[in-house]
C-alpha cells in the first residue's frame, strides 16, 4: 500500500508557544536555536499508527518548504486543536528537550528524559491534572550526568540505577500508605 502524501502549513501558533517555552526553560534547552526550526501543522488525516509529533525525516513536501532550516517539527492539526494548552506546551517542550547540546535528536530513553519523567511521571500526557508549564513555573529535576550515573546505559553498568531506585522507593511508600 502506498504511503499517503502529507500536507503541511507553517504555524505561527506553534512558533509562539515555542518562543514562550524557550524563554521560560532556556536552561534546559541548551542545544536549541529556534531560528533553526520550521514549525508546522500537518493538515492531512493522521494515520492510526502515527506518532503525535513529526520530526527528523519529514516527508519531501515539508522539506521543500523548509529550505535551509536544520529541524522540522510538526504536529497533526487535529491533535493540536484537541489538546489542552497544558498538553500542547508539554508536547512541544518534550520535542525541544529532545535536541541535545550537539544539536541532534536524543533517542527516547529514561536516562535522557529523566527530568521530564521524574517531574511529571511516565504518563503525563494522560494526566487530567496536568500542570501548564507556561502558567506555572515547573522546576524540573536535574539531568543525571552520565559520568556520575553508575546505572547509565551510556556508561559502565553499575549495581543500581538511580531512576529505578526512585521508582522503587516511591512504590514502597505507596504500598506502606495502603496498609
Amino acid at each position: 500500500m502506498a504511503r499517503t502524501k502529507r500536507d503541511f502549513e507553517e504555524s505561527e501558533d506553534v512558533r509562539t508557544v515555542a518562543d514562550a517555552i524557550w524563554e521560560a526553560y532556556e536552561y534546559l534547552l541548551e542545544g536549541v536555536n529556534l531560528g533553526d526550526i520550521y514549525f508546522a501543522l500537518c493538515t492531512s488525516k493522521k494515520a492510526d499508527n502515527a506518532k503525535d509529533v513529526i520530526r527528523k525525516g519529514i516527508s519531501d513536501p515539508l522539506s521543500q518548504k523548509v529550505g535551509k532550516r536544520r529541524y522540522q517539527i510538526a504536529f497533526y492539526a487535529s491533535d493540536w486543536g484537541n489538546w489542552t494548552d497544558a498538553q500542547k506546551n508539554l508536547q512541544l517542550f518534550e520535542v525541544l528537550f529532545s535536541i541535545d547540546e550537539d544539536g541532534k535528536y536524543k533517542k527516547p530513553d529514561v536516562q535522557g528524559y529523566y527530568p521530564i519523567i521524574k517531574t511529571l511521571g511516565p504518563d503525563w500526557m494522560d494526566d487530567p491534572e496536568l500542570v501548564d508549564i507556561l502558567d506555572k513555573k515547573v522546576v524540573f529535576k536535574e539531568r543525571i550526568p552520565t559520568a556520575e550515573d553508575p546505572g547509565s546505559s551510556a556508561g559502565e553498568k553499575g549495581s543500581k540505577d538511580p531512576f529505578l531506585a526512585d521508582v522503587v522507593a516511591e512504590e514502597q511508600s505507596k504500598q506502606k500508605a495502603l496498609k
